[in-house]
């Protein structure tokens, strides 16, 4: 059973959201080469509890930690040891917190020092594929808008959809309907409806999509040993658009210092939570509200004339979000002074000029048209 939450539930998981993005940000701050994956865990559990909130996962089914940590072909829920983070390393880290009886959920994929250029692409196309599915969320779309989104953005770049794990409902518990593959057919599943929360948290293989668990009945690998990355966001329905729950004062962690001179890592107290975290709501594109074919085929009628849209020449998928080029959104006034809240983003979708195959073909706005797609980048962890 699917539950529409009220506006009293959706403030109560908008709070522990902004908690479990927040100690996010503070993993950002600590998390170096050469830490053990069960002292981030620690501080993690520090962060938490010391802000009046207990971790989801310690506990839950026998999981003993306060967060999942996984690194490079780890895909999910690593669970902190002795394993050392090494330069190079991406680090998936997850975290769900419990704050006043309501669940929030995020993940982020750290890049640590100087990381391999295919491991910070796979990253930033995981990010990218995230933010193109909150773009398709509203009242009246389809839990396989947001599958499609995801899947034909990696596929186009050749990398795949991990099956096995899907989002799932927020709310008072850990793990409510609906399931959310991150995979699949525009206009199937589901239909949304106001009030929905939900996660979205898309885990791309590098090689082949297939996962396997080890011994320890928890910790997800690839088959093949490639790279695996995650993003993660809980998301409210609201009506054209969405809103995105688990958001804070990050935007990019600052990088780190050069091995050797990094500071102590911070005391959790030390940390002051913002209470005034902002919200971001993303607007669902146009055309997809208005039941944007997959052909690629439209006529837009702006001033007595017509605009046609042609798919590209060298796209062999089918998703009408696969072939779009991301482009960074502008940073935007803050809304208090002395903070830094992620930007407000609209998503609109845009129709690029035909390329002929193995050349690259600029993409031109037309003077009256559809407006582009706008996304905020991923996270960037440097070492020196």
């Amino acid at each position: 059973m699917i539950f529409i939450k009220t506006a009293s539930e959706i403030e109560k998981i908008r709070r522990s959201g902004h908690l479990a993005s927040q100690t996010l940000d503070y993993v950002g701050t600590v998390i170096k080469p050469g830490m053990t994956t069960k002292k981030l865990d620690q501080l993690i559990n520090a962060f938490i509890t010391s802000h009046g909130a207990v971790p989801a996962t310690l506990g839950y089914k026998g999981y003993p930690a306060s967060s999942c940590i996984s690194i490079n072909d780890t895909v999910v829920h690593g669970i902190p040891g002795q394993q050392t983070i090494r330069d190079g390393d991406i680090v998936k880290v997850d975290v769900t917190t419990i704050l006043d009886g309501y669940f929030g959920d995020t993940c982020r994929t750290y890049k640590i020092g100087k990381v391999p250029p295919n491991a910070a692409a796979l990253a930033d196309t995981t990010y990218e594929s995230m933010m193109l599915a909150i773009g398709t969320v509203h009242n009246g779309s389809y839990l396989g808008d947001i599958g499609a989104a995801i899947q034909g953005h990696v596929e186009a770049k050749g990398y795949s959809v991990v099956r096995d794990f899907v989002g799932h409902g927020v709310g008072k518990e850990f793990h409510e309907s609906p399931s959310v593959p991150h995979y699949g057919r525009k206009g199937t599943g589901v239909k949304l409806k106001d009030g929905m929360i939900f996660t979205i948290e898309p885990m791309i293989n590098e090689g082949a999509w297939q996962v396997k668990t080890l011994k320890d009945g928890w910790t997800a690998v690839t088959v093949d040993g490639k790279l695996s990355a995650q993003f993660e966001h809980t998301i409210l329905v609201d009506g054209p658009g969405s809103e995105i729950l688990t958001v804070s004062s990050w935007r990019h962690p600052r990088p780190l210092p050069a091995a050797g001179a990094l500071p102590a890592s911070p005391e959790p107290s030390a940390f002051r939570l913002r209470e005034d975290a902002p919200r971001v709501r993303c607007r669902a594109p146009s055309s997809l509200r208005t039941g944007f074919k997959a052909s690629f085929r439209a006529s837009f009628r702006r001033r007595g004339q017509t605009l046609s849209a042609a798919p590209s020449r060298d796209s062999s998928s089918s998703n009408p979000l696969a072939s779009r080029r991301p482009r960074a959104l502008p940073s935007l006034p803050s809304a208090r002074r002395g903070t830094q809240p992620e930007a407000i983003a609209t998503f609109q979708a845009r129709r690029l000029p035909p390329s002929a195959p193995g050349r690259h073909t600029p993409p031109r706005r037309p003077r009256s048209g559809p407006p582009s797609l706008k996304l905020n980048p991923p996270t960037r962890i440097s070492n020196g």
